[in-house]
């Protein structure tokens, strides 16, 4: 799913879900597309999302309530053709 809307393959040490719609990762990894020289796009030891999952049912809407990301690292680059990692990722 996250490598669907990034467009990066993503390695995800632990996810854990708490009722009714708070998501944690930990340890996600992005690696960058074919054509770069760092293998890594970017690391994050901790990701957090709080979603409004009664809104998705009752009104058909999609509300975050609450997102914490802690990035460790992240490495932007241009490959030969001229084109930076980061314009790669798909919009999320």
């Amino acid at each position: 799913m996250i490598s669907d809307a990034t467009g990066f393959r993503v390695e995800i040490g632990g996810l854990y879900y708490e009722f009714p719609g708070a998501f944690t990762l930990q340890d996600v990894t992005l690696f960058n597309p074919a054509g770069f020289e760092e293998e890594l796009f970017g690391k994050a030891p901790y990701f957090f999302i709080d979603i409004n999952f009664p809104a998705i049912f009752k009104e058909r809407t999609f509300h975050i309530r609450l997102w914490r990301l802690i990035i460790t690292e992240l490495h932007i680059e241009k490959n030969r053709r001229g084109v930076v990692n980061g314009k790669l990722l798909k919009n999320i």
